[in-house]
């Protein structure tokens, strides 16, 4: 995907995944960062075509209670990271995220709310979402249809959103692979 038109569509060897079971999505390196159905929030390895085995993140629920955290995660119909943060929504009509640090596994326990409704959208319709550069692109589940708004630097979505594809993008995930540096994937 170069910021407007995407490639081909690739069916994936990701066996041991179920994917309607998933919620939400994103990629640090080499490592699928993905909500569960069941409520629980996961990585594993993901090297373009094959997934590793699974690892539960629980770290912070040993050091405070995450039941909220753990709750909503089944709800969460599109996510991604940037700033030291896993943005989410839920059907609702804001963009939430909190802090999250892929290195040790720890969810902050508190959730914020980055922005209510922007002009001609609402959160409660988005699906998957990614950032690429200073873009946050995002389904509208009422149509399928991809659309591009600005995201800061700070961390904030603004102004007007415009479609960039029309195609059907409606998904239980939307993630940018996102390999180690300098690689390719297959």
């Amino acid at each position: 995907f170069d910021g407007t038109t995407a490639g081909d569509e690739v069916s994936g060897g990701t066996a041991g995944l179920d994917w309607r079971n998933v919620r939400g999505a994103f990629m640090v390196n080499n490592e699928l960062f993905y909500g569960a159905a069941d409520g629980s929030f996961n990585r594993r390895g993901f090297d373009g075509t094959s997934l590793g085995t699974p690892t539960a993140i629980d770290t912070a629920d040993q050091l405070v209670n995450m039941a909220t955290w753990h709750s909503q995660v089944d709800d969460i119909t599109g996510m991604f990271f940037a700033n030291g943060r896993i943005y989410y929504t839920r059907g609702q009509s804001a963009l939430y995220y909190r802090t999250f640090t892929p290195e040790s596994n720890v969810v902050g326990a508190q959730e914020y709310t980055a922005v209510a409704n922007l002009p001609g959208m609402s959160w409660a319709s988005v699906g998957g979402m990614f950032v690429n550069g200073e873009h946050l692109y995002y389904v509208d589940n009422t149509n399928g249809a991809l659309n591009r708004v600005a995201f800061s630097a700070t961390g904030v979505p603004s102004g007007n959103s415009t479609q960039v594809s029309t195609a059907d993008w409606r998904g239980r995930a939307l993630f940018l692979y996102a390999g180690a540096p300098n690689q390719k994937p297959t």
